[in-house]
């Protein structure tokens, strides 16, 4: 079964943008969409840590699923629709170096629990 046909949630890249400066001279950044993919997203592990307001949140460790793109580790990958969840990529890997399929490293903080 080819792996397109695999990839069956709509994933939206984001790529970060400096936008205006804030109040105390410090360029804001924006997170404007770069492209809308076919892809999967799997977790591989998730953990409970503290937050400020004591809620917890989940920080979870996945991997995620797309066809060759252009896709930078620095990126980071919502889902469409949007559920709040941000997806920051710790790594982009070419799968067995063949342009088949890449497989991206991320991680998400979901305040207030999943």
């Amino acid at each position: 079964m080819p792996i397109a046909s695999r990839l069956t949630q709509t994933l939206v890249i984001q790529r970060a943008v400096e936008g205006a400066e804030n109040e105390r001279g410090q360029a804001t950044l924006t997170w404007p969409d770069l492209a809308t993919v076919n892809g999967l997203i799997q977790p591989k592990s998730a953990r409970e840590v503290p937050s400020a307001n004591q809620g917890g949140a989940v920080v979870a460790t996945h991997t995620i699923y797309l066809l060759p793109t252009d896709l930078k580790a620095s990126d980071r990958i919502r889902r469409e629709p949007d559920d709040g969840d941000r997806f920051q990529l710790t790594g982009v890997r070419d799968a067995a170096g063949q342009g088949h399929h890449l497989e991206c490293d991320a991680f998400v903080v979901t305040e207030g629990g999943a």
